[in-house]
């Protein structure tokens, strides 16, 4: 392993993951597996949930790091380094409004555990059987007694621009308001984002930017990119993403075939 790199943070959605994929390809698998075996440290960053997470990297999940939830929750050698909860006032308030939509669908998220309460079969059969979370179905929010880590929105056609502009006018006074794809919309404690997650992570091991490869691809990505040393968006992805970040790429596997390879190029800037 060179010692230019140590750690390599990746984004799934829209990242490793290709659009509308649900698991990992098996050469991708692999190549993680490949990666970790060579030495490198892998932090898987999104905002799924954790159980969810663990489930895409199956034989490889205990070896991993994870930023869940775009930052809520942050994992290391098994235990918690971090988590944000919601406040109660808020987090009912924003429920109430996301209810009161005649489209929009809520999912409040715990720690090892997603709460819905579906307007539509088709949400219920998303996010249980398609993005296979640990869900639970509830007749009202407040019912929920685990503590709240992220709420978030989706929306089955698409969240138009004008419709996340105005949520973020509604709440960015009292929370972190991230769209994590075109049918989803993410609110998470102050402060909150895989940025803020990673930096915890290089502040507990002692890891500098020039060690970190990053990859990602929309805009709940942003202040992750902006921590690595060597930072890919991808082609597919956000505008603003894409500006940030060094590299823009098709996918992160040729990045990191080469790395396991040792022929990657360093070139740190």
């Amino acid at each position: 392993m060179d010692n230019k790199i140590k750690w390599i943070i990746s984004d799934l959605d829209g990242t490793l993951l290709m659009p509308k994929e649900q698991s990992l390809r098996p050469e991708v698998l692999e190549l993680v597996g490949g990666l970790l075996d060579a030495g490198y440290k892998f932090v898987a960053a999104s905002g799924r949930q954790y159980p969810n997470l663990r489930r895409l990297f199956g034989k490889y999940a205990d070896r991993l790091s994870y930023i869940c939830e775009n930052g809520s929750l942050v994992i290391h050698k098994g235990q918690v380094a971090y988590k944000g909860i919601l406040e109660e006032s808020v987090q009912t308030e924003l429920l109430e409004a996301i209810m009161e939509h005649e489209t929009f669908e809520a999912l409040l998220s715990g720690m090892m555990q997603s709460y819905i309460k579906p307007k539509s079969d088709y949400y219920y059969d998303l996010v249980a059987n398609r993005v296979k979370n640990n869900v639970k179905v509830v007749k009202d929010f407040g019912d929920v007694t685990e503590e709240c880590l992220k709420i978030s929105i989706y929306e089955r056609r698409k969240i138009t621009d004008q419709e996340e502009k105005d949520w973020i006018g509604r709440y960015s006074d009292r929370l972190t308001v991230v769209r994590s794809s075109e049918k989803w919309l993410d609110f998470m404690p102050p402060g909150t984002n895989k940025g803020n997650g990673l930096q915890i992570l290089m502040k507990a091991e002692g890891i500098c930017p020039e060690e970190c490869m990053v990859f990602g691809d929309q805009d709940n990505d942003l202040e992750m990119i902006q921590c690595g040393g060597y930072s890919y968006a991808m082609r597919e992805g956000s505008q603003t993403l894409q500006k940030a970040a060094k590299h823009v790429i098709v996918h992160p596997k040729e990045v990191l075939q080469h790395l396991l390879d040792g022929t990657f190029e360093f070139t740190y800037e």
